[in-house]
């Protein structure tokens, strides 16, 4: 489709109706084309040609109109099909971003052989004009995250449909009361290194919680809020019980559908901020919001959005108050079909296999044995057979129709393996077998905590170890034939099989190893990952080692360094290490190696 155009005449705008009466008249002998035109007031060409192509077959649109549907390049069919592709995604959680959809939709034209403009072939991609106007036609919203730095406020309102003032986390290491200039009336204020939430904040939230709501053991208040560990510890279900608090945790994974702040409440907080925000930088241009005007931002935004309207219609769209167990649709479960797979531990045990089945077994292998040489056939527009690779446009109707959801199949978790964790359910916790639970893991990790402090006062008073002697370990490098000193490990960091046996007997792919690069006046090395192997010589990508952790050498953190591709001989390698794990989380972080294993003594660069 075309993108939107605005036009500046008046010309074709004849409805469709019109045209086709007057053709009518016209046919009928009744009037000439051009009395009919007049009387119409209709130009007497375009009554002409609108004639012409009725005698042709169907017109279903005249002026620009005609033009545009034949530059449409999906049919209201494939259009509706994608478009519900795409919001499934999104209901499940795995929206795509823009340039993926449409990314999508060049691939799913290409797979069904639907001619492109030449813009998207040259992009593999479909067009933003031709993306924006799918958007509006079929009502699809697609938004990205944003990123900044960290600042939590804690809210808690009640069924009646009041609020409590807010509290602050601000990330600082000391907090100042001028962080909270401009901040609600009866607000309260702390901080964190991270800004994030932990023990101490929480209990510091339910203190300022009782101060506001005078709730007693003779006038207890039920609490609900989710399963985050900060949330459930022993010192926050003392303060709750002693102070008449019932703390009741919603199910895992559902704060998003059954916590009342979430579903009414934060959304239009989150908007009313961002036009806060808008109207500060309007007012004061050319300066950059700080941590000191983000507490009168929120009073902005927390006026306007904690309402009691939001509040009493969250209770209500949760089911909480009034009580209805019947308030989620089969829609709301969908997120859940990315992890629908068996229990294993529900699996019924074999005598082969006493733990029970395997999680999955791979799909049976397609038979071609029988396969007819002939390439498939389809049907055109008009019944007649053509081959599948040819260039007519398949529809969803016809065989050889690819659906997106064949391109891009819904997300599905792989497999379940039994792995032994804790698992997680609503409960009460101020419960007495809930508090002495909570009580028990309380003790077994301070227990812990004790043994780890004492084990280091004894570390600490052994006598330190004699540093090792520098050994001569001969390089074989082209470069130079010389000894080379370098510094050896001690002998409980690396034993000498471990050190004589360097690995580079048995690499591949993907390995990772330590190379030595000798100089005539010193020896470097490096950390390699193996891109090619060959007779006698490697290709490898090398990295670079992060530096200012305080434990870098208990865990060596890597990064690729780009452009850095060497190719060595085998009888360089030093050291081949295990596989490094990958912290992820962010892209910075994605590109980060971890090595599980001590490097000091090694001289990596």
């Amino acid at each position: 489709m075309p993108r939107k155009y605005t036009r500046k005449t008046t010309w074709g705008k004849t409805p469709l109706e019109e045209m086709e009466s007057a053709a009518a008249e016209v046919k009928e002998g009744k009037k000439s084309i051009r009395a009919a035109a007049r009387d119409r007031n209709i130009d007497k060409s375009s009554l002409q040609r609108f004639i012409k192509k009725k005698e042709i077959g169907e017109v279903k649109s005249v002026a620009w109109g005609a033009v545009a549907e034949a530059k449409r390049i999906f049919t209201d069919e494939m259009e509706e099909e994608l478009s519900k592709h795409l919001k499934q995604l999104a209901e499940q959680f795995h929206g795509l971003p823009p340039v993926k959809c449409r990314q999508l939709a060049f691939e799913y034209a290409e797979k069904n052989n639907i001619p492109v403009p030449s813009n998207w072939t040259k992009t593999l991609c479909a067009g933003e004009n031709w993306f924006g106007s799918l958007l509006a036609r079929r009502h699809l919203s697609v938004r990205t995250p944003e990123r900044g730095e960290l600042v939590t406020v804690v809210c808690a309102v009640n069924a009646a449909g009041n609020a409590a003032p807010p509290m602050f986390i601000f990330p600082r290491v000391k907090f100042k009361d001028c962080f909270m200039i401009g901040a609600p009336p009866g607000a309260k204020g702390t901080s964190t290194r991270t800004g994030w939430m932990n023990e101490d904040t929480w209990a510091e939230f339910l203190d300022h919680l009782i101060q506001h709501t005078n709730c007693t053991p003779d006038r207890p208040m039920l609490l609900i809020q989710d399963n985050l560990k900060a949330h459930i510890s022993l010192k926050a279900v003392e303060i709750a019980k002693s102070n008449g608090i019932v703390l009741l945790t919603l199910p895992p994974h559902t704060s998003h559908r059954m916590q009342p702040l979430d579903v009414t409440v934060y959304g239009p907080f989150k908007t009313q901020y961002s036009r806060a925000l808008d109207g500060w930088m309007r007012s004061n241009p050319g300066q950059t919001v700080s941590i000191y005007q983000i507490a009168g931002l929120v009073n902005e935004a927390f006026m306007s959005a904690v309402t009691q309207r939001n509040i009493t219609s969250g209770f209500k769209s949760t089911g909480i108050f009034l009580y209805n167990r019947e308030i989620f649709l089969d829609e709301a479960f969908a997120p859940s079909t990315v992890s629908d797979r068996p229990n294993p531990e529900l699996q019924p045990a074999t005598a082969d296999d006493p733990d029970g089945p395997p999680p999955a077994d791979d799909p049976p292998a397609e038979d071609n044995s029988l396969a007819d040489a002939n390439p498939p056939t389809v049907h055109g527009p008009h019944g007649c057979a053509l081959p599948a690779d040819s260039d007519v446009p398949c529809v969803p109707s016809q065989p050889g129709y690819v659906s997106p959801r064949e391109i891009l199949p819904f997300p599905k978790c792989p497999p379940r393996r039994q792995i032994k964790r804790k698992r997680v359910k609503t409960a009460i916790l101020t419960d007495t077998p809930e508090k002495q639970a909570i009580e028990k893991a309380y003790k077994e990790r301070q227990k812990k905590l004790a043994g780890k402090k004492q084990k280091n006062i004894k570390e600490k008073g052994k006598p330190k170890k004699k540093a090792t002697k520098k050994k001569i370990i001969f390089s074989s490098s082209e470069e130079s034939d010389v000894p080379v000193s370098i510094d050896s490990v001690s002998d409980e960091e690396s034993s000498e099989d471990e050190r004589s046996d360097p690995g580079n007997t048995d690499l591949s792919v993907g390995d990772f190893v330590i190379v030595n690069f000798a100089t005539k006046h010193r020896s470097v090395r490096y950390i390699g990952m193996v891109k090619k192997v060959e007779d006698d010589e490697i290709l490898a990508q090398f990295l670079r080692r992060i530096q200012g952790n305080t434990k870098e050498w208990e865990r060596p953190t890597f990064a690729i360094k780009e452009n850095d591709v060497a190719h060595f001989p085998k009888s360089d390698v030093v050291k081949k290490l295990p596989q490094p794990k990958r912290p992820g989380g962010t892209t910075r972080r994605e590109q980060l190696f971890i090595f599980p294993c001590n490097l000091q003594g090694w001289n990596v660069e």
